[in-house]
């Protein structure tokens, strides 16, 4: 899990890598750690947790796929999972392809 006030804020300083869904911000480090934030406008507090978990249980099953650092990734609006997933992988193969 991503910590600390001033770490995150270094890392969603970094453009993001866009998708249909979600926003994806990255900054390479030695060790891969990852936020996930979900806004108060896309529902009640039981959709934001959702959501969450949603995210978490998809970054764990594509973990390999993104480059090792911290990761920090947005909801911009709701989504099912398998919208979700797509976008995961397009972002997860956009970003690779930034970093190297």
């Amino acid at each position: 899990m991503l910590r600390g006030r001033t770490r995150i804020r270094e890392v969603l300083s970094v453009k993001p890598v866009r998708g249909k869904v979600t926003a994806v911000h990255f900054r390479p480090a030695p060790q891969s750690k990852a936020g996930f934030f979900v806004p108060k406008r896309l529902g009640n507090a039981v959709e934001r947790n959702l959501a969450k978990r949603r995210m978490r249980e998809i970054y764990r099953q594509m973990k390999d796929n993104f480059p090792q650092g911290e990761i920090i990734f947005r909801v911009k609006k709701k989504a099912e999972w398998n919208e979700l997933c797509k976008d995961f992988g397009s972002c997860a193969k956009r970003l690779t392809r930034r970093c190297d």
